[in-house]
């Protein structure tokens, strides 16, 4: 076999075992954990948005809607009369 070819299957070998490895751990999250997951990561990028802007005070950077606060506001559906605006 040559080295090229060797080289080759190491790292065809290697991303299958990432990609198996991967896949597995995804499998242990449920959607909702990933949509937390995804909503906090938003949260973090905002508020360091929030805290890089001059014209913003840090104590109106930290204040932010938990997820379930945020979960349970998106299941009012709009121009409901308990929405809160």
């Amino acid at each position: 076999m040559t080295r090229h070819r060797k080289n080759h299957l190491t790292f065809s070998t290697t991303v299958l075992l990432t990609l198996t490895i991967g896949s597995l751990g995804m499998v242990r999250c449920s959607w909702d954990e990933v949509q937390e997951r995804g909503y906090g990561t938003m949260r973090e990028h905002q508020t360091q948005r929030c805290l890089d802007d001059p014209s913003q005070a840090p104590s109106n950077c930290v204040e932010q809607q938990p997820y379930e606060s945020y979960q349970r506001e998106r299941s009012i559906p709009p121009g409901s009369p308990s929405r809160v605006q």
